[in-house]
C-alpha cells in the first residue's frame, strides 16, 4: 500500500477506512491535544501460539529473538491475539476477506468496552471463540497501573498489524494485517476524538463494495457498487392544484447528500420510517385523497423533516400500455409489469433512479445534473432498457437445447437518444453465452412506434441555487411517502403483435461479471387494474419481511380474478427454475438468487397450479390509482 493515499475500503467492507500507513506518519493529522502518555513495559516480540509449549501442565514461553524493551504494554497481548485468529482463520475461509474484516470490525470496536467483547460468527468455533473472549476480557490494567486506557491496547494493535505486514512473507498474511491495522486505526482516532471525513479523490478501492458521498465531493470515476446516484432533498415538496390540473415543485436547494445503491437507502432511515409508520401512512392516504380531487384551488406541502425523513430525487420509469388486437378485430389493452422479489415485492413498472451515465468503453462520467433536472430522461431510458420485445416466441424451445436459438428484437422509436444501443448491446451479449441463454439476437427492422400519452400534471424543478428551470408536461408525479420515493413516470402505449414476446432487459453488476436480472414478465388486463385501482381505500399494506420495512401492496379481489387476466411470458421463469435446479448453468449469484425466489414466491409461477401474485409494489400501485383517478386510462 503507498503511504500517499490517506483512505482505504478493504476488501469485504462497505465504509472507507483511515489508510494505516498514511496516519501513522502524519503527526499533524493528530493535532498537540493528542500527544497522551503511554505506559510500557517489555516485551517478548514474537509472542504467537507456536512460542508458547505446555510443559509439566504449564505453559512455558519460548524463543526470546526479538525481545525488546520499553514497548507498549499490550503489544504481546494484541500480537497473539491477531494469530490466533488469523491460524483459525486460514483454515477455513483464507479467501473470504468478508469475514476477515468483519472480525477486525468486532475486534476494535471502540464503541464498546474494548476489554469486554465477542466476535460474531465466532459462536461456532468452539474452544477458539472462548478463547479470543477469554483473552480479551483478561486485557484489564494491573491494579498498579489503574490510568491504562482504551487507547494504549488500540495503539499496539495498529503496531501490530503494521509490523506483522512489514515482517511477513506471505501475502494473504500482509494483507490481513494491513486490514486489521486500519480498523484499529479508525478505532484510535474515534477513541481520541478526531471524526474522519473521507476525501474521496484520496481513495484507494480495495473492493467493490457500498457507500454514499456527499454532492460537492462528487468523484470523478465511478465508486464501488455505485448502481445510481440518488439525492436526498432538503426543502419540502409543493403540489398545487387548480381545479383538475397539478403543478408539482420540486427544490433541490441546499442539497447534499448522495445515495448510491439500495444498500445505503434501505438502511439510510431505517429508524425513522419505523418509528412513524402510521403517520407516514395518513400522509400518505391524505395526499391521494387530494389528488383524487379535481375542483378548486389548493396547496399541499409535503414536509417530511419533522419525521427526521428526506425524499429521495431523482427517480422515474415508464409504464407500458400495451394494445392486441385480438381474434375479429376488438383491441385488447393491458400492462406490462416485472415480478419483483425484493422488498418492496410484487408487480412492477420499469422504475429506476438518476445516475452518471458512464461510457461503457472509456470509463468516464457525463453529468449527473442531466437526469437530476430532468428526469423525463430518467424515465425514457428505464422504459427502453428494461423491456426486451423479441418478434417470436420462446416458449417451445426446451431450456437443455444446446443449439443456437435465434431472435430477432424490436427496436423502439427515439431509442437513439439514450444509451439504449450501447446498453442493448451488453444484454445480448450475456443473452448470446453458449453455456447460458444461448439467444442470439440481432434488431429487426419492424420498429415500435411510441405514443406518450397525455396527463393533467405539470413538473417544476429548482435547481441547486433555487433558480427554476424548464416545466415537463405529460408526466405523472407519483409521491411515495412510506418509501420517501417520488416517482416521475410517463405513459407509453405501443402495439404488440401477435407473436411478440418480452423479456426482462435489466442488468445488474455481479461479483464476477455482470448478470441478467430476469425479473418475470406478465401483461395485465386493464379492465383488471381498472377494478381494483380505482379506488386508494382497496390498496392494503402487506409486509413480507420479519423487520416489517418497505412493505407491498395486494390487492383484495373478489369476482374478477387474476389468474385470468394475466399472462406471463415463461422464459426467464423457466430459465430461473433451470438454474435452480442446474447451478453450473448460472453466472455470479444467479443460483442463490434464483433458490431464493423461488423458495418465497416459485408457487406464484407454477402453470400447474397457477396461482399468481396479487402483491404490487406501493409505487407502482399509486401510479395505477393515478392514471384511473385523473382519467387517464
Amino acid at each position: 500500500m503507498k503511504t500517499d493515499t490517506k483512505w482505504i475500503i478493504p476488501k469485504g467492507y462497505d465504509k472507507s477506512l483511515p489508510n494505516p500507513c498514511k496516519f501513522i506518519e502524519m503527526a499533524e493529522e493528530w493535532g498537540m491535544e493528542s500527544i497522551v502518555p503511554f505506559f510500557l513495559s517489555s516485551s517478548h516480540n514474537d509472542f504467537h501460539a507456536g512460542n508458547i509449549i505446555i510443559q509439566n501442565g504449564k505453559p512455558v514461553i519460548i524463543d526470546f529473538a526479538e525481545y525488546k524493551v520499553d514497548s507498549n504494554i499490550y503489544y504481546d497481548l494484541m500480537y497473539l491475539e491477531f494469530h490466533i485468529l488469523f491460524d483459525y482463520f486460514k483454515q477455513i475461509n483464507l479467501n473470504k476477506m468478508n469475514v476477515w474484516a468483519n472480525y477486525c470490525e468486532a475486534l476494535s470496536d471502540a464503541s464498546k468496552s474494548i476489554f469486554d467483547i465477542k466476535i460474531k460468527g465466532l459462536e461456532a468455533a468452539g474452544t477458539l471463540g472462548s478463547l479470543i473472549h477469554s483473552l480479551r476480557s483478561k486485557m484489564r490494567p494491573h491494579a498498579e497501573h489503574t490510568e491504562v486506557e482504551e487507547y494504549h491496547l488500540l495503539t499496539a494493535a495498529v503496531s501490530v498489524g503494521l509490523n506483522v505486514m512489514r515482517r511477513s512473507a506471505k501475502i494473504e498474511e500482509r494483507e490481513a494485517a494491513f486490514v486489521y491495522a486500519a480498523f484499529f486505526m479508525k478505532a484510535l482516532r474515534n477513541n481520541m476524538g478526531i471524526n474522519d471525513r473521507c476525501d474521496f479523490e484520496d481513495l484507494s478501492d480495495m473492493n467493490n463494495r457500498k457507500y454514499h458521498y456527499d454532492l460537492e465531493q462528487t468523484p470523478t470515476k465511478k465508486m464501488p457498487n455505485e448502481v445510481y446516484a440518488i439525492e436526498l432533498l432538503e426543502k419540502p415538496v409543493v403540489i398545487e392544484r387548480n381545479e383538475d390540473e397539478f403543478t408539482v415543485i420540486i427544490d433541490r436547494s441546499g442539497t447534499n447528500e448522495i445515495i448510491i445503491n439500495n444498500k445505503t437507502k434501505n438502511s439510510r432511515f431505517d429508524l425513522e420510517l419505523k418509528e412513524n409508520r402510521e403517520t407516514l401512512n395518513e400522509l400518505d392516504k391524505g395526499l391521494f385523497e387530494f389528488l383524487a380531487r379535481k375542483t378548486g384551488k389548493e396547496t399541499y406541502t409535503l414536509d417530511l423533516s419533522p419525521y427526521g425523513v428526506k425524499f429521495r430525487w431523482a427517480s422515474g420509469g415508464g409504464v407500458p400500455i400495451i394494445r392486441q388486437v385480438e381474434p375479429g378485430g376488438t383491441v385488447k389493452k393491458s400492462i406490462a409489469l416485472f415480478f419483483r422479489d425484493i422488498a418492496p415485492v410484487g408487480w412492477n413498472i420499469a422504475l429506476g433512479g438518476s445516475q452518471r451515465n458512464f461510457d461503457f468503453e472509456r470509463g468516464t462520467a457525463t453529468e449527473l445534473e442531466d437526469e437530476l433536472e430532468n428526469p423525463t430522461k430518467i424515465s425514457r431510458r428505464e422504459f427502453m432498457e428494461e423491456l426486451l420485445i423479441l418478434s417470436e416466441s420462446l416458449d417451445d424451445i426446451p431450456m437443455e437445447c444446446r443449439e443456437p436459438i435465434n431472435r430477432k428484437y424490436r427496436v423502439f422509436s427515439y431509442s437513439e437518444e439514450t444509451n439504449y444501443p450501447k446498453f442493448i448491446k451488453r444484454h445480448i451479449g450475456l443473452r448470446r453465452d453458449p453455456s447460458y441463454d444461448n439467444l442470439i439476437l440481432s434488431p429487426s427492422k419492424d420498429r415500435i412506434k411510441l405514443e406518450t400519452l397525455d396527463t393533467n400534471m405539470e413538473l417544476i424543478i429548482k435547481n441547486r441555487k433555487g433558480t427554476e428551470g424548464e416545466a415537463f408536461y405529460n408526466i405523472l408525479v407519483v409521491p411515495d411517502i412510506v418509501n420517501f420515493g417520488i416517482e416521475i413516470v410517463k405513459l407509453f402505449q405501443f402495439d404488440l403483435k401477435k407473436d411478440d414476446y418480452i423479456l426482462d432487459g435489466e442488468i445488474m453488476d455481479g461479483e464476477i461479471k455482470d448478470e441478467l436480472v430476469r425479473m418475470p414478465v406478465a401483461l395485465i388486463d386493464l379492465d383488471y387494474i381498472k377494478e381494483y385501482f380505482k379506488s386508494f381505500d382497496r390498496l392494503k399494506v402487506k409486509f413480507t419481511n420479519e423487520e416489517k420495512k418497505f412493505p407491498s401492496i395486494i390487492v383484495e379481489e373478489s369476482s374478477m380474478k387474476l389468474e385470468d387476466h394475466i399472462h406471463i411470458f415463461q422464459w426467464d421463469v423457466n430459465r430461473r427454475n433451470y438454474i435452480k435446479d442446474n447451478k453450473e448453468r448460472g453466472i455470479g449469484s444467479e443460483f442463490v438468487r434464483y433458490k431464493n425466489w423461488f423458495n418465497g414466491y416459485g408457487s406464484n409461477f407454477d402453470p400447474e397450479n397457477f396461482a399468481p401474485s396479487r402483491l404490487f409494489t406501493p409505487a407502482t400501485a399509486k401510479t395505477l390509482n393515478l392514471m384511473i383517478i385523473q382519467g387517464i386510462i
